[in-house]
């Protein structure tokens, strides 16, 4: 039996990955032409829905974060979803079937107790991921550099965290067709409060420019300062007035 919502923007795939995390899961679903959806919903969801790998799913997005249901549903449910570049929007995943989702925090939201920060991987790519903190320590620790402008003078500060361009590659980025259409690519990286900035492949790839562009943790060898620790940062050496530095960053989406 067909499901039937009151949104209209509602998206049939497969899905991905599913990642449980203490009480809140992450669900990834390819609605095809390389665009991945990611839902953050409760375990307990994710348990009701029996949802897993290669499953038929519906991804439901909605403005407001209502949404109803009508049976076979069981009850009308309502989740927040993040994902790059968008914000703000509400996002059910479904199964035609008696199942629900419940309300869930995006990636590196407080859900409940503090939780810990992670970034969104996804566009563009064959192997969408969820980043901890505990998987970006895991990584060769990188530190740069910034000089910043201050009411004493100026001065440096050092940030320490991964390097972008290796986690974009694990990501297994998907090309357009053509010859060496691999520089085409571009990222899109989003903060928590919306705001956005985009850095190219050529910059970051090793081979052409070879920005250390770091996914941080730490600056001046102590966790990122924020409202509630831990928190990443996106930090570009090199521009000027640290016009792309972004806090508290949840999302990075390959073009």
């Amino acid at each position: 039996m067909m499901m039937k919502l009151s949104a209209r923007s509602q998206f049939r795939g497969k899905v991905v990955s599913v990642t449980k995390g203490q009480t809140t899961g992450h669900v990834h679903m390819d609605t095809g032409g390389g665009t991945i959806v990611h839902a953050s919903i409760t375990n307990e969801a994710i348990e009701d829905l029996a949802l897993k790998p290669r499953d038929d799913a519906t991804a439901v997005i909605k403005s407001s974060d209502v949404m109803v249901g009508k049976q076979p549903m069981a009850r009308a449910a309502r989740v927040r979803w993040a994902s790059a570049p968008a914000a703000a929007l509400a996002a059910l995943l479904a199964l035609a079937g008696p199942a629900s989702a419940q309300a869930a925090a995006p990636p590196g939201t407080a859900d409940g107790a503090a939780a810990a920060p992670a970034v969104m991987l996804s566009g563009r790519s064959r192997l969408p991921r969820i980043l901890t903190l505990a998987d970006l320590q895991a990584l060769p620790p990188v530190t740069v550099e910034v000089p910043v402008a201050a009411a004493q003078g100026p001065r440096r500060i050092s940030y320490t965290g991964a390097l972008l361009w290796p986690l974009l590659q694990a990501a297994a980025p998907v090309d357009e067709p053509g010859r060496a259409t691999r520089h085409r690519h571009t990222v899109l990286a989003q903060g928590r409060d919306g705001y956005a900035v985009a850095v190219a492949f050529g910059e970051l790839d090793p081979h052409l420019e070879g920005k250390q562009v770091l996914i941080a943790y730490a600056q001046d060898g102590r966790p990122l300062p924020a409202p509630r620790l831990p928190a990443t940062r996106l930090v570009v050496p090199g521009d000027s007035h640290a016009g792309r530095a972004i806090r508290d960053l949840v999302a990075v989406e390959i073009h």
